[in-house]
């Protein structure tokens, strides 16, 4: 019974993201019989913003069944850490049956972008929705969830940019790695030349989050977002209407 206890949590482990690093640890502590224990983890995810001597820490919490000697990963906390960041970014994710936010997305989600996520409330109705981490007045964070009636529409925003996709580039690629809260590295024509930029989903504001290949925002009118790429021309954009937010 312990071995399969183990192997239940290795796959929720591998199922989060969180690979087998935490596998090791994970069979000593099952086998001493605690009540509870945390694990904490290391990593680095990839993405373009991560500073070389930033990385992730995520503390993993376990606890034994009430019912049963099984135990469960009830919970994770990322943090993310290293120079430059001004302030604390860190949240707990509750994992329910080894279903829950991955480790990648955590780190997109204290990063502050947004994923796209099938959910269950507490009533067991199973829903869609597009998750945020907005500031708390604890000095934590509050999820903000924005379903398909909130009406944004991700391929609709991505269309509208233009971006050039091929057969080892589709949009379907892009599309799941915005859901997944991920900053995408794209190619778009600005002045009859390609281009590289970074997007990100923000459905708050029912649009794309913009950079230049530096990371550095760029700031285009809502309504028409392809007729406004020239605002890159001469290095400065133009006056934001629309108060887009990083």
């Amino acid at each position: 019974m312990q071995n399969e206890n183990l192997d239940f949590l290795k796959n929720n482990l591998k199922y989060l993201g969180f690979g087998d690093q935490a596998n090791e640890r994970l069979q000593k502590e099952i086998a001493s019989g605690k009540e509870s224990f945390n694990i904490e983890l290391v990593t680095k995810p990839k993405s373009p913003e991560l500073k070389d001597d930033q990385s992730v820490k995520y503390d993993l919490a376990f606890a034994k069944s009430k019912t049963s000697d099984n135990y469960y990963l009830n919970s994770y906390t990322a943090k993310l850490q290293g120079t430059d960041i001004k302030e604390a970014k860190e949240q707990n994710f509750t994992v329910h049956n080894g279903n829950g936010v991955t480790a990648k997305e955590a780190f997109n989600l204290i990063s502050g972008r947004a994923i796209n996520k099938d959910i269950t409330n507490n009533s067991n109705e199973k829903f869609n929705a597009w998750i945020k981490l907005n500031n708390a007045e604890d000095g934590g964070h509050d999820k903000k969830y924005y379903n398909k009636n909130y009406g944004f529409d991700l391929e609709k925003v991505v269309d509208a940019l233009g971006v050039k996709f091929n057969e080892n580039f589709t949009k379907d690629s892009v599309l799941k790695s915005l859901e997944k809260g991920n900053l995408q590295a794209v190619i778009v024509e600005k002045n009859n030349s390609a281009e590289q930029i970074y997007i990100a989903a923000n459905p708050q504001f029912k649009k794309l989050d913009i950079y230049d290949k530096d990371l550095k925002p760029v700031y285009v009118k809502n309504e028409s977002i392809k007729s406004s790429l020239n605002p890159w021309e001469g290095g400065q954009p133009k006056e934001n209407k629309t108060g887009l937010s990083r």
